[in-house]
């Protein structure tokens, strides 16, 4: 939800494996079996497809899509992202990738190169789960970022912690200074929205906003 317009303006697109009882099992447990079959990239690029089939039937769609590590280290990936932005015909601004510190951390030469590739590309890029690392601000500075998403850990007891509040506050002031919008996650009850919006930030996300759904 943008709060400056009240309307949804971006889409996060989860994937969820169904088990035998139609039932959503755990990402955590469905991850850890891809990392051992060494599937994550034959996911994650099919995961990129299935968002840009849907942006080119809705072009006022906006989607981010999470990217593993492994994945933004694959140079195969930038390739076949591009290949199928001209195979379906979709504008690059209607695709965000979502990236996490702890990607980022031992893949900085080669994250650096992904990021350098999505923007010519005219791709976005998010920083997901923003001040969970201790070196978060140094990413602002050498990565060419569109979104930071604070981590929800400081957004679901905002409304009674000063101290979550100063250190919002701040994030937002440092995120202004870049140039870079910002997204509270995790976002649950009025409250929290109310005060999100009067410390300046962009965008929310949150069961408050709409729970995730099948496509």
């Amino acid at each position: 939800l943008e709060l400056q317009s009240n309307t949804v303006k971006r889409h996060e697109l989860l994937l969820r494996v169904l088990d035998e009882t139609d039932g959503p099992q755990s990402p955590i447990q469905v991850l850890d079996t891809a990392e051992r079959l060494d599937a994550v990239y034959d996911i994650d690029l099919w995961v990129v497809e299935r968002a840009l089939q849907l942006a080119a039937h809705r072009p006022d769609l906006r989607l981010q899509v999470n990217l593993s590590g492994r994945s933004m280290g694959d140079p195969r990936l930038t390739t076949e992202v591009e290949r199928l932005l001209d195979r379906y015909g979709v504008n690059p601004e209607q695709l965000t990738f979502e990236i996490t510190e702890t990607a980022l951390i031992g893949n900085l030469s080669e994250a650096r190169r992904f990021a350098d590739r999505v923007r010519d590309l005219g791709c976005e890029l998010a920083l997901d789960d923003f001040g969970s690392g201790y070196a978060s601000f140094r990413y602002l500075r050498i990565f060419p970022i569109d979104l930071v998403k604070i981590d929800g850990e400081y957004v679901v007891e905002l409304v009674g912690n000063p101290q979550d509040q100063v250190l919002v506050r701040a994030l937002v002031q440092v995120c202004q200074a870049y140039g870079i919008h910002t997204v509270a996650e995790f976002v649950q009850d009025a409250r929290t929205l109310r005060l999100l919006r009067e410390l300046g930030v962009d965008y929310v996300q949150g069961y408050l906003i709409g729970r995730p759904v099948p496509v």
